[in-house]
């Protein structure tokens, strides 16, 4: 029987990456975007772990932990914070109330598990030999392979100097997949990089738009690279007139 780990958190990436994490292994991950669902889900599910963000709306990470510690039924299961960096002083206050353990994000895979499974134990998954799950795609073609690549953390979306219609056309029907392929490999942002393009136009204005709709929708940051000039175009187009343009590649790579 597969160990159950509920993961609650109010950002759909980080749920992702969990669920990814423990891809290999014998566990049915639950999931929860706030303390009020999460709680609901304790109960029904009674999971043997939980993954718990610090900062969500409706009811935040402490709230609901003091309400797991004060049901019967529910205060023996054990729980590992999440937190931002900047968190670190008040998950250490947040321990008082009764956590195993905490995790600052973002986190690497593999620290995920080497915590989860020092409190529970976990089984590698029983499979017959198939292929891994999202493990690339060989399909998309040569010149539109060339326009993703990833950088540490980030996935590059890098359009070329005059972009035919044809190859932007293929990048809006495949780049919501290629950025929750970024999620489930550990990338944390998306930048589009601009800078070889020479003018805007609406079609290009259109990809970018879609990418950063589904970015939002994962809670990915983004950054956009272009030009003053290319900056200064964006504004004459209504979905890109509220864009933030930053000059140089480079720059983004470090932001």
């Amino acid at each position: 029987m597969n160990v159950k780990i509920l993961s609650v958190d109010d950002s759909k990436a980080v749920r992702i990456i969990i669920k990814r994490s423990f891809k290999e292994h014998a566990v049915d991950v639950i999931e929860a975007a706030n303390g009020v669902e999460g709680l609901a889900a304790a109960a029904k599910e009674r999971p043997d772990l939980i993954l718990l963000d610090v900062t969500m709306p409706v009811m935040d990470g402490v709230e609901m932990l003091t309400k797991l510690k004060a049901d019967p039924t529910l205060k023996s299961i054990p729980v590992i914070m999440l937190t931002a960096e900047a968190g670190r002083e008040n998950v250490m206050k947040i321990a008082k109330i009764g956590i195993r353990d905490y995790i600052i994000k973002p986190f690497k895979e593999n620290v995920l598990v080497d915590k989860v499974g020092r409190i529970i134990e976990i089984k590698p998954k029983q499979t017959a030999g198939g292929t891994t799950p999202g493990a690339g795609n060989a399909s998309q073609t040569g010149s539109e392979s060339n326009c993703f690549m990833s950088n540490e953390d980030a996935l590059l979306v890098q359009l070329p100097t005059g972009c035919a219609d044809d190859l932007l056309q293929s990048l809006e029907t495949s780049i919501a997949g290629k950025i929750s392929d970024a999620v489930d490999n550990g990338l944390y942002r998306v930048i589009f990089d601009l800078s070889k393009i020479e003018a805007l136009n609406e079609k290009i204005v259109n990809l970018v738009a879609v990418g950063i709709k589904h970015c939002q929708e994962l809670t990915l940051s983004h950054t956009i690279v272009g030009s003053p000039e290319l900056a200064a175009q964006g504004n004459g187009f209504e979905v890109s007139k509220d864009w933030a343009f930053t000059s140089s590649l480079e720059e983004a790579k470090i932001g």
